[in-house]
């Protein structure tokens, strides 16, 4: 099976480390003031291209939270569907053979 990991980030995430932590609101300081083409390692945490109070308040508002567990989705390869069907006829078979 084919394990997929989906993991939201939070806005205030500006490291992308998994957490809104000091570092995420230093990040935030050194981009305050930019007025364009910020992104979010720069603090910009409404995606609006500017570093300004309403990213901080985005930060204070998430500040020492985690996202939610990531959720995992185990989707069957093709090639395993294959290999089930043959161990079934195979062991059908032996049993055949048996009798």
């Amino acid at each position: 099976d084919l394990e997929l990991d989906v993991i939201q980030l939070q806005a205030a995430d500006f490291n992308s480390d998994g957490d809104v932590a000091g570092i995420d609101f230093s990040l935030w300081q050194r981009g305050f003031g930019l007025t364009s083409g910020a992104t979010r390692i720069d603090g910009d945490a409404d995606g609006n291209g500017a570093v300004n109070a309403l990213d901080l308040a985005q930060w204070k508002m998430q500040y020492g939270t985690t996202p939610a567990t990531p959720v995992a989705a185990a989707i069957p390869e093709p090639q395993g569907v294959v290999i089930l069907a043959a161990a079934i006829v195979a062991s059908w078979a032996q049993r055949q053979r048996l009798r």
